[in-house]
C-alpha cells in the first residue's frame, strides 16, 4: 500500500534536476556530439548569417535612441538576399528537429549503451511523423494563447509530451496530443511546477549568454538542449509510471 502510494506523487523538483544531471554526465560525450552536429552547425550559421535590408533613400527615419542593454546585439558577418536567408532559417527549422528527435531517441536508450548511428537512424524513422505532431502541438498552443493568455498556458502543459509520445510509444497525429494530455489529466499542477520550475532557471542563463558576443547563446543551446530534453522525459517517465 505505500508503494502505491508513493508512485502517486512526481518526482521532487530537487530530485528531478539532479537525475537528469546524473543522465546527463554519464554520457555527457555523445549528447555533446549529437548537439553539437544538429544545433552547433545550423547555429553558426545563424550567428554569422544575417539578412540584407534593402536601402530605401526616400524615406526619413528618426534615428532609434541606443538602447541601455543590447544582449548579444551584435551584427552578422554576412548577409544575404531574404530569400536565401529564408532557405536557410527554413533548412535550420528541419535540421533542428532532427536534433530533437535524436535526442530524444537517445534518452530512450539510457541506461543501455547506446550508439549514436542508432539513434540517428530511429530518429530518422521517427522525423515525418514527430514533425507534424510539433507542428500540430504549436498550433494548438498557439490557438489556445490567441483566445487568452490562461487556455495557451492549459494547452502548454497538456501538450508538453506530445513529442515523447512519438518517439516512445509510436504514437502518431492527434492520437500524440491526445495521449500528452491523458498522461498530464490529474496532475496538472504538478506537472506545471516542474516545467515552470525549468523555465524560471533557463530564462536568465540564456540571457547571461546573451551577453556574450556571437557564440554565448549558441554555447548555451548546445550545452542546454539535452539536459532540457532529459528533464522533460524523466517527467514523462514518471507520468507513464503513475497512469500505469
Amino acid at each position: 500500500m505505500e508503494e502505491e502510494i508513493k508512485i502517486q506523487k512526481l518526482i521532487g523538483v530537487k530530485d528531478l534536476f539532479r537525475n537528469s544531471w546524473n543522465i546527463y554526465k554519464k554520457d555527457f560525450k555523445k549528447f555533446l556530439i549529437i548537439a553539437v552536429i544538429f544545433f552547433g552547425i545550423t547555429g553558426l550559421m545563424m550567428t554569422f548569417i544575417g539578412p540584407e535590408i534593402p536601402e530605401i533613400p526616400e524615406a526619413k527615419v528618426q534615428p532609434a535612441p541606443f538602447p541601455i542593454y543590447t544582449p548579444g546585439g551584435t551584427e552578422p558577418l554576412l548577409t544575404l538576399p531574404w530569400y536565401f536567408f529564408s532557405l536557410i532559417i527554413l533548412v535550420t527549422m528541419f535540421v533542428s528537429i532532427l536534433g530533437s528527435v535524436s535526442l530524444i531517441s537517445a534518452v530512450k536508450e539510457v541506461p543501455k549503451d547506446w550508439k549514436i548511428k542508432d539513434v540517428l537512424k530511429e530518429g530518422w524513422s521517427k522525423y515525418w511523423p514527430f514533425l507534424l505532431v510539433s507542428l500540430l502541438t504549436g498550433l494548438v498552443i498557439g490557438l489556445g494563447f490567441l483566445l487568452f493568455i490562461l487556455p495557451g498556458i492549459i494547452f502548454t502543459i497538456w501538450l508538453a509530451f506530445s513529442a515523447y509520445t512519438v518517439i516512445c510509444e509510436d504514437k502518431k497525429g492527434f492520437k500524440a496530443l491526445s495521449r500528452s494530455r491523458e498522461l498530464v489529466r490529474g496532475h496538472w499542477w504538478a506537472t506545471a511546477k516542474r516545467v515552470f520550475a525549468i523555465m524560471i532557471i533557463t530564462f536568465p542563463l540564456s540571457l547571461g549568454a546573451q551577453s556574450i558576443p556571437y557564440l554565448g547563446q549558441l554555447a548555451f543551446t548546445i550545452l542546454f538542449t539535452p539536459f532540457s530534453i532529459i528533464y522533460y522525459y524523466l517527467i514523462y517517465q514518471n507520468l507513464k509510471e503513475i497512469k500505469g
